[in-house]
């Protein structure tokens, strides 16, 4: 599973493009979704509470707006979607995978 995850940790489980749905309408939309996580880590969540598989896998979003260069990237911040269970637990969980992916999409928007 460490292989799989690599440098970050991190694991993409899913990706949904978004963008084909939503270009149905005729403009042409270029969006992409990824559930992305550590098995691992969601394992330990959800052991901690149930509630938690509805955070784990976490969403990155990937857009580019038309005529715009480049693309934006967005994502849940796991800290505080745990801290919305009330479990002090899961607190140092959620930070330790907002560094993660704070670090993931630096290394990936950096051109590293």
């Amino acid at each position: 599973m460490r292989a799989m995850a690599g440098e970050s940790g991190l694991m993409r489980f899913a990706v949904f493009d978004q963008g084909a749905i939503a270009s149905l309408s005729g403009s042409r939309i270029r969006c992409r979704l990824y559930l992305v996580g550590n098995p691992t880590v969601a394992a330990r969540i959800v052991r901690i509470d149930e509630r938690g598989a509805s955070y784990v896998p976490f969403r990155v979003a990937v857009y580019a707006a038309p005529r715009q260069e480049g693309a934006t990237t967005t994502f849940d911040r796991p800290s505080s979607l745990l801290a919305g269970l009330g479990r002090a637990e899961l607190d140092d969980i959620g930070k330790m995978l907002d560094r993660e992916i704070d670090d993931a999409v630096l290394k990936a928007t950096s051109g590293a």
